[in-house]
Order: C-alpha cells, then structure tokens, then sequence
C-alpha cells in the first residue's frame, strides 16, 4: 500500500498493459452466492441433515439452528453468514475429529 493505494507495486506494474480505469478501479471482493444457495433444496437438505447430526447436537441448539436455516429460507431473514459460519465448523470438526477418530 503508497499513498492510499491498495496494491501499489502490482498496479504500477501492469498500469502499461491495463485502461487506466481498470488500473485506479476499486478492489473487488469475491462474493459466492451462499445467500442464494442456501435456498434451494439440495443446499438446504444438506444443511439440515448436518444441523441435526450428533456432532451439532454437541456444541449447538439444533432447534435453534433449524429456526435460522428456516427463517433463511422462508426469505423472513438473511441468516446466510450465521448459518454458514456454523456449517462450515461442522465440517472442519468432521474432518478434522470425527472422521480421523474412526
């Protein structure tokens, strides 16, 4: 970072090859549509059967886990962040506690 600019050295480096507005645009993130997913039934199944497991019983509500998966789905809520932060600990614990204990 110089002067504010985010990537300076990488920007001034391609800054020959590139429009100048591509060169001075702001950073763009990379946004998945976990949102979007997590209302369709194969997401959704898949979710519920992982908030129900065993291994979620263990560290969390699972009725509490149902009510933000529905509430997501049923468009009265964007639970998207909250319900995939949870999915994605289930399956580093399965991964990482479950499966290597088998």
């Amino acid at each position: 970072m110089a002067a504010g600019t985010t990537k300076y050295i990488f920007r001034k480096a391609v800054s020959e090859f590139l429009p100048q507005e591509t060169n001075e645009r702001k950073k763009l993130g990379f946004p998945i549509p976990i949102r979007v997913w997590l209302r369709q039934n194969d997401w959704y199944q898949m979710v519920t059967d992982l908030f129900t497991s065993k291994e979620a019983e263990e560290f969390f509500h699972t009725e509490k886990l149902l009510q933000l998966l529905n509430n997501h789905k049923d468009k009265k809520a964007d639970n998207s962040r909250k319900i995939w932060t949870v999915l994605t600990f289930l399956i580093w614990y399965d991964r990482f506690f479950t499966t290597c204990s088998k």
